[in-house]
């Protein structure tokens, strides 16, 4: 080639060609990257048998519980470290403290605990009295749980105290001891106040044994049981009982409490004939307070992403209960105009106390609902934070620090306490990197609770009623849930639904025991009516996709791949097996009855030959023809030697090429052949001999045979089996890819699937099984029924072993495509194929 003609030197001109070069670049760009991004593998195909003689596979041996004790307590052996560990795993601020940077952190959780304090206080004194007892007792729940959890916690942003749902739900159990004690004698109002304290008290302390006792019985995963739809159908219900407790006290009107089911109606029963009682004071202070907090949230919503001064939320409570205290005081509304105030406030801490437990048979249902409310709802919390700023959080260390912080919070007079939502985010958005500033906030609790106390007698309960309904904005718009969760999980949007509404028509412990349990429900239906899938193969990979997803999946001829999306157990092993007569088009047993049938007619017109009632007319010449109309045929294989029926099917489909003859006369009994052999049998025989293949009618046939034979062969998903019993499908690949584990019920039923495809000449492989699986498999026996050697590493594994397996021959299948067979063909096959190779209409065979 001469220097002119080199490519370098006259480089080829795409755009004189008509292609930019634009495009040229963006192909040799594609092509690189596909070059880049193949994966080539060259390897045998694996069975397990041999993988793991090739493959050496860690022996998962048991040791004796005797050796494990002794292991155990040998890594239990008591030593300074040890000791020092424990101490520091169950007091961790002993591990961040150390760390803490004074500089750099001290500030922010300063302003953070400063801003969260000013929560602390209103929203202390609105929840103790949405729990039936003085609004100082909420004020302790705000102060000493929070000195506890600082210590024993692992959450840096999560601030404890009062939860207007745990408020609600210690006050239903007060109101259950109240209602206990008085079925035996009279209550004073200052001996029920007394025992209302008793029994928050009381409950506390248990909600903390039993945190604590589950926390050493490392029950964190408790948690888990509690998904966020049924927590937050929870919360919504719950926002609906407080708002109804107290929608009458912003009216000034005193009803009898009412619980037990529809519990929320029923209470509206006596409000409208006491409205005509209602204090119209409290009705104006009551909707003057909620329109100047909803204006100013509103306002802080909607600016806060423009301006930074509504970075840190305004403290509209506290100034609502400043005013209301100012105003009731100057204006003298308990007196002058009949609006219940707080009263008198007591000073001081209380000295540390057990409370009495003669309420604990009242109680305990309530401590035990509590105790796993207030724990869900914390973690929940303390997860999301913990996520958020890239820290862990233990959640046994979180249940002892829970538990801890009610049985402290019990011997100091509190009720029951948890994780503020509101309060949490508050704390967290106004820069909290700590505990500390939860400390912060607990010494503004303190002196208010030292010095401040009786300033408050003269705030009116309506303002603190005023101050728990507009808190429940948020959680009223978790309405919006069910809008989202019916587009992403119509079962996750049922669970909210049901559990809202049995906490509303049942209550809180009920209602959330209900929730629990259809969440349970539901796993259960999901894992009892698994999705199970006909894969196929995508061309030209070994990557199997289900055939009704993927429109390139093609399913491997003579193969079938069955995926079971799920454990196999008792609750669904009858459904997959179901599932996998259905999706294969393989039923054994109906395979079965359909053999047993053809074998009946078989001995029947066997009988017939050797009786010389069978005749037949000379057989005419055969032609080969196509057929336009849907006409229905009855072929019919004969074996030449020895006269055995191969079965026959019935073609209903248009365009369908058949061979047909003349129908030999079979119901002239006793009437000589028209060729006037005296021999009716052995004109018979010669008929069968010269067509191999006829439209026979039997006098056992009817109209009303045929089709219910029709519609059964139609009623099969996969169509794999007609009539004559004969399958297309040679080989059942069972993908357990997704079966995590297989019991009792499962290894039982699988034995009878390998038996029932036995008997009909299928062959069942297994791919993807896991190792505990495969484990469970081996310890039952099944593993050798069904023999390593037909349990394969990969689905692809086991398609290529089936693949390459001997085959029957081709045989003409009625429906127009091929039949694969394992053994040589018989001499009726033999004929067919010879007929088949025949091209030309019309021309005699």
């Amino acid at each position: 080639m001469s220097a002119a003609e080199s490519p370098e030197e006259n480089p080829l001109n795409y755009e004189e060609v008509g292609v930019p070069a634009e495009s040229i670049d963006n192909i040799d760009a594609s092509l690189h990257l596909r070059r880049r991004n193949t994966l080539v593998v060259n390897r045998q195909i694996y069975n397990e048998d041999q993988f793991r003689q090739e493959y050496e596979e860690h022996e998962q041996q048991k040791k004796p519980i005797c050796s494990r004790v002794k292991t155990w307590a040998r890594s239990r052996e008591v030593t300074w470290r040890s000791v020092k560990q424990s101490v520091f795993g169950l007091v961790p601020i002993l591990v961040w403290l150390p760390k803490y940077t004074w500089r750099r952190q001290f500030f922010p959780d300063l302003m953070s605990g400063f801003t969260v304090g000013i929560y602390r206080l209103p929203q202390g004194m609105a929840h103790g009295f949405l729990a039936t007892v003085p609004p100082v007792y909420g004020l302790y729940t705000v102060f000493f749980p929070v000195i506890v959890y600082a210590l024993f916690g692992t959450s840096q942003h999560i601030s404890i105290g009062t939860f207007a749902v745990v408020s609600i739900m210690t006050g239903d159990a007060a109101d259950k001891v109240i209602l206990e004690i008085s079925k035996d004698q009279e209550l004073t109002e200052e001996e029920e106040r007394q025992a209302r304290i008793v029994a928050v008290t009381s409950l506390a302390l248990m909600v903390g044994v039993i945190q604590i006792l589950l926390g050493i019985l490392r029950f964190g995963i408790l948690s888990d049981y509690l998904p966020e739809p049924l927590i937050r159908g929870f919360t919504t219900g719950a926002a609906v009982h407080v708002f109804c407790s107290q929608f009458y006290k912003m009216f000034g009107v005193s009803i009898e409490k009412v619980s037990g089911p529809l519990s929320v109606l029923r209470q509206y029963i006596p409000f409208f004939p006491g409205l005509r009682q209602a204090n119209t004071t409290a009705i104006i202070v009551s909707v003057s307070a909620i329109v100047l907090m909803v204006i100013i949230k509103e306002i802080q919503e909607k600016y806060k992403p423009k301006y930074r001064v509504f970075k840190y939320p305004i403290p509209v409570e506290l100034v609502v209960i400043i005013l209301g205290t100012v105003v009731s005081w100057s204006m003298d509304f308990d007196g002058k105009y009949g609006v219940p105030v707080v009263g008198a406030v007591p000073t001081g801490l209380p000295a540390p106390s057990l409370p009495s437990l003669k309420y604990m048979p009242y109680l305990i249902t309530d401590a035990f609902v509590i105790a796993i409310v207030t724990f869900s709802i914390a973690v929940s919390m303390a997860y999301i934070f913990a996520k958020k700023h890239n820290y862990e959080i233990g959640a046994n260390q979180e249940l002892l620090a829970y538990g801890a912080s009610n049985f402290v919070g019990g011997v100091f007079q509190c009720f029951p306490n948890t994780a503020s939502l509101s309060r949490s985010l508050v704390q967290e958005v106004s820069g909290c990197t700590s505990q500390i500033a939860s400390l912060v906030s607990a010494l503004l609790i303190l002196v208010t609770l030292i010095w401040l106390g009786p300033l408050f007698q003269s705030l009116p309960e309506c303002c603190l009623a005023a101050i728990i309904v507009v808190a429940l904005r948020g959680m009223f718009r978790q309405f919006r849930d069910i809008k989202i969760l019916w587009k992403y999980s119509l079962t996750d949007m049922v669970m909210w639904i049901v559990t809202f509404v049995l906490v509303v028509t049942f209550g809180l412990d009920i209602g959330l025991l209900g929730g629990i349990l259809f969440a349970v429900f539901t796993v259960v239906v999901r894992t009892q009516r698994p999705p199970c899938q006909i894969m196929g193969r995508i061309p030209d990979t070994d990557i199997y996709k289900d055939i009704k997803h993927f429109k390139q999946g093609e399913e491997v001829p003579g193969i079938k791949i069955f995926r079971i999306q799920a454990p196999f157990y008792f609750s669904n092993s009858r459904y997959i097996k179901d599932r996998l007569y259905v999706k294969t088009g393989l039923c054994p047993p109906k395979i079965l009855r359909q053999r047993a049938k053809l074998a009946k007619r078989k001995a029947a017109l066997e009988k017939k030959q050797a009786n010389g009632e069978v005749f037949a007319r000379e057989p005419r010449k055969v032609y080969q023809k196509e057929r336009s109309t849907p006409q229905h045929h009855r072929l019919i294989e004969m074996d030449l030697e020895n006269g055995d029926v191969k079965g026959d099917s019935i073609v209903t489909t248009a365009e369908t090429k058949i061979f047909e003859v003349d129908e030999p006369d079979m119901l002239n009994s006793g009437t000589p052949p028209p060729n006037g052999s005296s021999n009716g049998a052995q004109a018979s025989t010669n008929a069968l001999d010269d067509s191999t293949v006829g439209v026979l009618k039997n006098e056992d046939d009817n109209p009303e045979d045929s089709e219910s034979m029709l519609e059964d062969q139609r009623s099969s998903e996969g169509h794999e089996s007609d009539v004559t019993g004969e399958v297309d499908t040679h080989t059942i690949v069972l993908d357990f890819g997704a079966v995590s584990f297989v019991d009792t019920v499962g290894m039982n039923m699988m034995k009878s699937i390998l038996a029932e495809y036995d008997s009909i000449d299928v062959n069942v492989l297994v791919a993807n099984v896991r190792g505990n699986v495969r484990e469970t498999l081996r310890k039952s026996g099944v593993l050798d029924t069904i023999g390593l050697h037909k349990m394969f590493v990969s689905v692809h594994d086991a398609v290529l072993f089936s693949s390459s397996s001997p085959l029957k021959l081709s045989v003409i299948n009625p429906n127009g495509d091929l039949r694969k067979r394992r053994e040589a063909p018989t001499a009726a096959e033999s004929t067919l194929e010879s007929l088949d190779e025949e091209q030309d209409e019309d021309t005699p065979l």
